[in-house]
């Protein structure tokens, strides 16, 4: 039996939905009001799925969470929000998260999305890719941040540009270096000589130019036609 984790500070909703889900075979190890206590449960319990609203009323919110649940534990996340706006779903997508449902949602369509992120889990040969991170500097400071949180990097002479969901890092070594220390191919793309990109953000492709968030990166002449193959297009 698969167990389930529900983070939603909206304790009435979060009872119905754990009654719904138990009468369909779903075991739900705790529903957690707050960061703090879905933190405290994901330490104590195994589990195999979350889901999650992206409002907590708390400064640290949902997608945060999600990021930091799936660096640390590399489980499936599934948002449940009020918020059906293009602006929320784009900030939410950008921690890949298995399925986005808008409330008001019923039980049938949760537990299809539990069953396919569930299923898509075990067959997604990425999905050990996305669960591996790696301790950049900062500060003097060694920073664990997880390959799904990387965006983009840029060479700057000897030094490299990181970009990442929780802010910029400078490491002294060449992009080059950043690219072979990563060896994740299935996840990052060399697009010009002073730019690697991950694939999951791009927004855009323009030209001779792609978009993750707002930063323009330019593509290869020489090597677009091989990189546009990474892609799909319709």
């Amino acid at each position: 039996m698969k167990r389930i984790l529900i983070v939603e500070d909206e304790i009435l909703i979060a009872e119905d939905l754990k009654l719904r889900l138990e009468i369909r075979g779903f075991e739900i190890i705790g529903i957690a009001i707050n960061v703090q206590h879905a933190l405290a449960l994901l330490s104590e319990f195994e589990v195999d799925l979350c889901l999650l609203d992206i409002n907590l009323g708390e400064d640290v919110d949902g997608v945060q969470l999600a990021a930091k649940i799936k660096d640390e534990y590399q489980i499936p996340i599934i948002f449940l929000t009020s918020y059906g706006d293009d602006d929320t779903f784009k900030y939410a997508k950008r921690v890949k998260p298995e399925a986005y449902l808008t409330k008001p949602f019923n039980e049938l369509e949760v537990s299809r999305a539990i069953e396919l992120a569930l299923q898509s889990e075990v067959q997604d040969p990425q999905h050990s890719e996305t669960g591996k991170s790696i301790f950049l500097n900062k500060k003097g400071q060694k920073v664990k941040v997880g390959y799904h949180e990387i965006l983009w990097a840029e060479a700057q002479s000897n030094y490299t540009l990181i970009s990442t969901l929780n802010g910029f890092f400078i490491l002294s070594v060449t992009l080059r270096e950043f690219e072979e220390r990563l060896q994740s191919p299935q996840l990052f793309l060399r697009v010009h000589r002073s730019y690697l990109i991950s694939k999951a953000f791009v927004e855009t492709i323009n030209g001779n130019n792609l978009k993750i968030g707002k930063k323009q990166i330019p593509i290869s002449r020489s090597r677009k036609s091989e990189i546009i193959k990474h892609f799909d297009f319709l």
